[in-house]
């Protein structure tokens, strides 16, 4: 080997041992031993009393009661079971990957800055207590990791007592808004079971939509004056579609209203004998409506049975369980609805009827007599 060969080598085996010891010396502190965030959390889970998520912008408190769970700040509404069940679980099988900072200016880039001590924090923090008011997790939930390669989601995370921040895998996506731990469905009655829709405004004419039977498509003014017409079909009859897909957007309990009178009154029936009232209320600049229901036996129609598969007592106990769920449900309860639902609340007779044009002679619509 001649000298020039020998001394590249040598500059070779430097610059390779060289790199060796940058990357040893800022290579990160990994712990990979797959331990969880919360060990014991699993076995504590029946002692588990209030679940506390709170964001820089919102806040959920989710307590139990008894075999089911309840919403703190919306007056006790019941939460989605599941929604509670598997929060829990996801927390209690979060994996630590690897230890990051323990610098708090730092926390800020991984979003492991506390929510509640800072209005700008992007994480969640999430606080578990038990019945005795012992803490059984807190935690607070910052950046989902990106461009990962592994299946799994990896979240930053930093207990509140801990000063180090950590990678971990697990589907730590927990949200603080209050409508995410709400099921929001009231009703879903179909257009074609509506038989007539009447709305009362307080101090106004009321407006009487209805259709003859079930498979009519449209819905007729009922109480149009002398000398109007009605506008629209399609408007008129898009009413009937009041009750389906019928869903919330918030929910307060009706003892709030309790010494007040409604503004207006609405009162859905059906062809099978359902009935639905809703009732508005104004509440601290909002408004709600309070819905509740009945079975009317008298004024319901029931189908033939097909091929022995249905009698008519079938049918009416049918709709009379329907009504009985449905007050389960709704009993106690004031909604705040959609804007798109409350518009069809808001009608007034004037919206749907418009004068009605004088008939032009037939002598003069045709110029051959002129």
């Amino acid at each position: 080997m001649n000298g020039k060969k020998f001394l590249l080598v040598i500059v070779t085996i430097a610059v390779v041992f060289w790199a060796w010891q940058v990357s040893k010396t800022n290579a990160p502190t990994v712990d990979l031993s797959n331990e969880t965030l919360y060990p014991n959390l699993l076995d504590q889970v029946n002692e588990i009393d209030t679940v506390l998520i709170r964001s820089s912008g919102a806040a959920t408190e989710l307590k139990r009661s008894g075999e089911s769970w309840t919403i703190s700040n919306r007056d006790n509404f019941p939460a989605k079971f599941d929604s509670v069940k598997s929060t829990i679980l996801k927390v209690a099988e979060a994996t630590v990957i690897e230890r990051k900072t323990a610098v708090a200016e730092k926390y800020a880039t991984l979003g492991v800055n506390d929510p509640t001590e800072e209005d700008d924090a992007k994480g969640v923090r999430l606080d578990i207590s038990g019945k005795s008011g012992d803490e059984l997790v807190s935690l607070i939930i910052g950046n989902e990791r990106q461009g990962r390669a592994l299946g799994d989601a990896n979240y930053y995370v930093r207990r509140v007592a801990d000063e180090a921040s950590y990678l971990v895998a697990g589907e730590l996506d927990i949200s603080a808004q209050v409508d995410d731990w709400l099921d929001a469905d009231i009703a879903d009655i179909d257009t074609e079971r509506v038989k007539s829709i009447t709305i009362t405004p307080d101090g106004e004419d009321p407006v009487i939509i209805a259709k003859e039977k079930p498979s009519d498509n449209f819905f007729t003014v009922q109480n149009i004056p002398a000398g109007f017409k009605a506008k629209s079909r399609a408007t008129v009859s898009s009413l009937g579609a009041l009750m389906l897909s019928l869903r919330f957007e918030d929910v307060i309990s009706a003892s709030h209203i309790a010494s007040s009178s409604p503004r207006g009154r609405i009162v859905a029936q059906t062809f099978d004998g359902l009935k639905a009232f809703f009732e508005r209320y104004d509440y601290e600049d909002n408004e709600y409506v309070k819905i509740s229901f009945s079975y009317d036996e008298i004024s319901a129609i029931v189908s033939e049975a097909v091929e022995g598969e249905s009698t008519e007592a079938d049918e009416q106990l049918s709709v009379a369980e329907e009504v009985k769920a449905l007050n389960a449900k709704t009993d106690g309860w004031l909604y705040k609805l959609p804007d798109f639902k409350m518009r069809m609340l808001d009608k007034r007779l004037s919206d749907l009827i418009e004068p009605a044009e004088d008939e032009e002679p037939a002598d003069a619509a045709d110029p051959a007599l002129n």
